[in-house]
């Protein structure tokens, strides 16, 4: 259980930027911010590895990943058809609770759309736990859990822009009216070119970014062939 909350306030800290790309996660100075012995920080940075948010290397230690355009691209394939799967379900259940309760984290985030980032995106998290929830499948919940954080520091980035935040929630209001009427077909449908949309927005962050900036896709030197690095995460808090 320590180990589980080591792992979830690291997540958390890569998610905001509070660690950039690349950068070393140095265990001692994780086991004295957390006032703990190095054994639990080790499970810890093991499982972000699971994850995808951390790679650990022999005797280099361990550092938060890079993500690379094939990762990123992969990662939203699969969320998609994940995605797309919940909202079937929850179609197909058309629960009166479920959806009301859907209703009010969507009129939430859309009150929150002028509000700063943080606010914003731990309301647009929410909703997305909740619609998660929703299509009742404990194996979706758990793979999704994962995949979400390899891209949510971009994805943190795109929500800066009251824009992003409008279309985000139009595309999601068109799988909500689908779990609404109880149409499965469009359900997945609509949630697929939610989830894809997002990928577009989140790939042009990263490949408009400057040369050196944390989001930019620049030439990976460990790479192969014209396969580039985006990195995703800022080095302070945003």
């Amino acid at each position: 259980m320590l180990a589980e909350q080591i792992a979830n306030s690291l997540a958390d800290d890569i998610i905001r930027g509070v660690y950039a790309p690349g950068q070393p996660l140095i265990e001692t100075t994780i086991a004295e911010t957390f006032n703990v012995s190095r054994g639990p920080v080790r499970e810890a940075l093991q499982q972000l590895q699971v994850e995808g948010l951390v790679d650990v290397q022999p005797r280099r230690g361990a550092t938060v990943a890079v993500l690379t355009p094939q990762t990123m691209k992969e990662s939203f394939d699969v969320r998609a058809v994940l995605y797309g799967l919940i909202a079937a379900e929850a179609a197909s259940k058309r629960d009166a609770a479920t959806v009301k309760v859907l209703h009010e984290r969507t009129d939430a985030l859309k009150a929150s759309v002028q509000e700063d980032t943080d606010t914003y995106f731990a309301l647009m998290f929410r909703l997305n736990v909740q619609f998660v929830e929703a299509g009742q499948n404990q194996y979706a919940r758990k793979f999704l859990t994962s995949l979400r954080r390899l891209t949510l520091p971009i994805t943190r980035k795109v929500m800066r822009d009251e824009g992003n935040r409008a279309s985000w929630i139009a595309d999601w209001e068109a799988v909500l009216a689908a779990i609404e009427r109880g149409d499965s077909r469009e359900a997945e449908e609509a949630a697929r070119r939610w989830i894809m949309a997002v990928y577009d927005k989140d790939r042009e962050i990263a490949e408009d970014e400057p040369p050196g900036s944390p989001y930019s896709a620049a030439a990976g030197a460990n790479q192969t062939g014209r396969q580039v690095k985006l990195a995703a995460g800022t080095s302070k808090r945003g």
